[in-house]
């Protein structure tokens, strides 16, 4: 039948959390250790202009526009094994260093020069960020169908059979298996399913035995 949704409230989850996805960015570019690796990706600029420019040769301040990206695994390499001079932990099919969220929160939990805690927690934040925004809320946007009602609309979302080694039902376009049930984000998700008038939402699952 598919789940109401209430679009009002997935356009007020979006702005919240794009809002706090900016802050993280922020909080991101005025680290100082940020700010070395940017002065760092500078100079890579710049040495690999020159390298194919004979003739005309730029410097640093060349790249002046250039920003941090937190999105770019090239540029959390340099970030966290260059400039934070971290270890790396684990290693991708060609050899490089990862730099996924779970790494991030391994460097954090050993963490304890406050300047690194604070880079760290802006890219665990900005990565958590992103994913409620594209996986969710734009889906949930995009996916959603209108209906008969000034404010709800539904959501149909795949339930696939074999979609896993252990039998158990995977979704997808949306995966409502994996949407946050705790922490920060899970209000303003939840928040996006209203029941229609006169219905009230239940749940149970095999933990309330």
């Amino acid at each position: 039948n598919g789940l109401p949704l209430d679009h009002s409230k997935v356009l007020d989850a979006k702005v919240t959390i794009s809002a706090e996805y900016a802050a993280a960015v922020e909080e991101l570019k005025s680290n100082d250790y940020v700010k070395l690796a940017v002065r760092q990706l500078q100079y890579n600029a710049s040495e690999s202009y020159n390298a194919t420019h004979k003739v005309k040769q730029k410097t640093m301040a060349d790249f002046n526009d250039l920003e941090f990206n937190p999105n770019s695994s090239n540029q959390l390499r340099i970030l966290l094994f260059e400039i934070m001079d971290y270890e790396p932990i684990e290693f991708t099919p060609t050899k490089a260093p990862k730099t996924s969220r779970d790494i991030i929160e391994e460097y954090l939990e050993s963490e304890s020069e406050l300047t690194k805690i604070k880079a760290l927690e802006s890219l665990v934040k900005i990565s958590q960020t992103a994913i409620i925004i594209t996986t969710f809320l734009e889906a949930f946007d995009t996916l959603w169908h209108d209906v008969d009602d000034e404010t709800l609309g539904l959501l149909y979302g795949n339930q696939r059979l074999g979609g896993t080694l252990s039998g158990r039902l995977s979704s997808n376009s949306p995966n409502f298996a994996n949407m946050p049930s705790n922490g920060g984000f899970s209000k303003p998700i939840k928040a996006c399913f209203q029941a229609p008038e006169g219905f009230l939402f239940a749940g149970s699952d095999f933990g309330a035995l």
